[in-house]
């Protein structure tokens, strides 16, 4: 872990950059500010990283001119194993390698991005003058290289941008970097003033099909609560057991999380799902005035299979967004078949990656489409770096040339 705040000053523009190991180093109105979009709150990302992540070191890359932060890049260092999206036989072929060729097929990588969120994103000051955004990534991109030498880590990523959260990344200047397709997120846009105005935009069988399997759950009990203690070990199991059966796991939460959530980010609350007395699934939500982000979901396998509960928790969601105003419901990531189905777009994301060792990274390259993400459906491609269309006109000005060539 970093033991102390490096700070690296240079006159051209009075730019400061620094590298913390706490996002304490930026205030909530910042954080709002250079991060608008992002569906995960300041308490959130907050929260996440002072409750822990097993297996997760975090860090950050501030920006600040006179003292106001114009740019930030959160980081993240963890283990990664190359196993994690390879489908069928090879999956199992390189999770066994794995154990013999170590940092080979388990790399440690040092990525730009947050590991909880919809999607990785870069904040920046969408009123700074664009020459200093310039200048700032120069001297960020100096700290990045210089931090990933320090930990003595195998890769630098990029992780999960879309063509918006990416837009501000200087792809120009990430000297052999490659690109993977990522894991998509899924969102419903909320343009229903019933629940049944949704379902009449679905498909005939779709709508047919809610319908019945909200029928069948008619014995189930709905509550909302912000505390869950006497439910906590039955919800934490739930989730642990989300976990092995899931193949995308990046990391796990310790309990302590899913006890104070709702007591440290607004608008977190849990949705409870009984049969009886018995608690069968559960459903954790952010609920904010501009969308609602489904966090996580669990369930009893068996009971939640047999009542469609997942289906239900949907449905229990759009109805919450209806009657709320609510006009985004983000749903999260894979199943991207049965989420088409009940109506979500998909926002696709790349990964871009370099490994340290040459060698290795042409070999990386030679299995690329094995390593990226197989969606279920056909996405748009994905084009990062669109907001530096004028690029070249910023390099007629003095700069620190600092491409990123790690």
């Amino acid at each position: 872990m970093l033991s102390q705040t490096l700070t690296h000053v240079v006159t051209a523009g009075d730019l400061d950059c620094e590298i913390h190991s706490s996002i304490d180093c930026i205030s909530p109105e910042d954080f709002a500010r250079l991060f608008p979009s992002l569906p995960d709150s300041n308490e959130m990302i907050q929260f996440v990283q002072n409750s822990g992540f097993e297996g997760f070191e975090f860090y950050h890359i501030v920006v600040s001119q006179d003292d106001k932060p114009i740019l930030f890049l959160p980081l993240f260092e963890s283990e990664y194993n190359l196993s994690t999206f390879i489908e069928g036989w090879a999956k199992k072929t390189v999770h066994t390698l794995s154990h013999w060729l170590g940092r080979l097929l388990r790399p440690r990588v040092l990525a730009v991005g947050f590991v909880e969120g919809e999607w990785g994103e870069i904040g920046f000051d969408r009123e700074a003058d664009q020459r200093m955004l310039h200048l700032a990534w120069d001297l960020a991109l100096e700290k990045l290289q210089m931090l990933a030498v320090q930990l003595k880590v195998d890769i630098v990523a990029f992780a999960n941008f879309n063509s918006e959260s990416g837009s501000m990344i200087p792809v120009n200047q990430l000297n052999g970097f490659a690109d993977i397709k990522s894991v998509p997120c899924a969102q419903l846009p909320i343009k229903f003033s019933r629940v049944e105005d949704y379902l009449n935009s679905l498909s005939k069988n779709m709508r047919k099909d809610l319908r019945r399997k909200w029928r069948k759950a008619s014995d189930i009990k709905i509550v909302r609560t912000y505390d869950i203690s006497p439910w906590l070990d039955q919800v934490y199991q739930f989730y642990l057991e989300q976990i092995k059966r899931s193949e995308l796991v990046f990391g796990v939460y310790l309990k302590d999380f899913f006890k104070q959530v709702c007591s440290k980010v607004p608008g977190s609350e849990y949705v409870l799902y009984f049969l009886g007395e018995k608690l069968v699934a559960f459903n954790l939500v952010v609920v904010e005035r501009r969308h609602l982000v489904d966090k996580y979901f669990g369930m009893d396998f068996e009971i939640g299979r047999r009542y469609n509960l997942y289906f239900v928790s949907w449905l229990e969601n759009v109805r919450f967004c209806v009657e709320h105003n609510i006009p985004l419901y983000h749903v999260g990531q894979t199943a991207e078949r049965t989420k088409a189905r009940l109506g979500a777009q998909f926002l696709p994301s790349l990964i871009l990656f370099k490994h340290r060792n040459p060698l290795i990274h042409r070999f990386l390259l030679a299995f690329r489409e094995q390593l990226s993400y197989q969606s279920e459906i056909s996405l748009p491609e994905v084009y990062l770096g669109g907001a530096w269309g004028e690029i070249p006109a910023f390099r007629k000005e003095p700069h620190i040339n600092t491409a990123l060539s790690w």
